[in-house]
């Protein structure tokens, strides 16, 4: 082997071993795509926050499955799904927002109690009532 080539072996064994080749995308690197239907006012919700929300959650085919109003969690606290997190994180007072949440964002291949199905993706509309 010439001595040229040493460094790009070397590089492409080091690659191998540390997996570095291979890259899979990781549940928080999963886009949800937010679309702001209107924006709201005052400050914007942070992680820590308790926000109580009005939602509805829609199946692919357009049927309504949840819907909710005065749900109150704190913002990022793992207590609701990940895409539910993620939407209400940044909206202001009274904004609303509409989520195309994917299944690795929710209840994914389990779906949940027979009312969403295993690999669904879901379409929400969420609307911020209030931040604490």
């Amino acid at each position: 082997m010439s001595p040229s080539a040493r460094p790009v072996l070397a590089l492409a064994v080091a690659l191998v071993l540390c997996g570095c080749g291979k890259r899979e995308t990781s549940v928080k690197e999963t886009p949800v795509n937010t679309v702001e239907e209107r924006v709201g006012f005052g400050r914007a919700a942070r992680p820590g926050d308790l926000v109580t929300i009005s939602y509805s959650i829609r199946l692919q085919n357009g049927r309504e499955i949840l819907k909710d109003t005065g749900y109150s969690f704190i913002l990022d606290s793992g207590s609701v799904i990940g895409a539910m997190d993620q939407a209400v994180r940044g909206m202001k007072l009274h904004g609303l927002r509409v989520v195309e949440a994917p299944p690795q964002r929710h209840w994914g291949r389990q779906g949940y109690a027979g009312i969403i199905p295993p690999n669904e993706p879901l379409t929400m509309t969420i609307e911020l009532d209030a931040i604490e």
